[in-house]
């Protein structure tokens, strides 16, 4: 999968919180820990936040086309943010 096809997978979970992401696929591409993180706050609760930013601040400042190149799961990523997004 292409990084832009995970921005797109991202970006539509995202606007399930925040309708503002809308379009900011090329901007989840760039720094999707940003743009997540950006989207989660005070939309998700303090614990699933805290536990995303735990598990995930390893790829700050990171493309998605380097967390790819880098072979990184980004199918896991989605999921872990689906769990972060569900039950607010």
């Amino acid at each position: 999968m292409s990084a832009k096809e995970y921005a797109i997978l991202i970006e539509n979970q995202l606007r399930c919180v925040c309708p503002s992401v809308l379009g900011k696929s090329d901007e989840i591409a760039a720094d999707p820990y940003k743009q997540i993180l950006q989207a989660l706050s005070y939309r998700a609760s303090t614990e699933k936040l805290n536990r995303f930013q735990l598990l995930y601040h390893g790829i700050a400042d990171q493309s998605l086309q380097e967390l790819i190149n880098q072979n990184y799961d980004l199918d896991q990523l989605i999921r872990d943010l689906k769990n972060a997004l569900t039950d607010n």
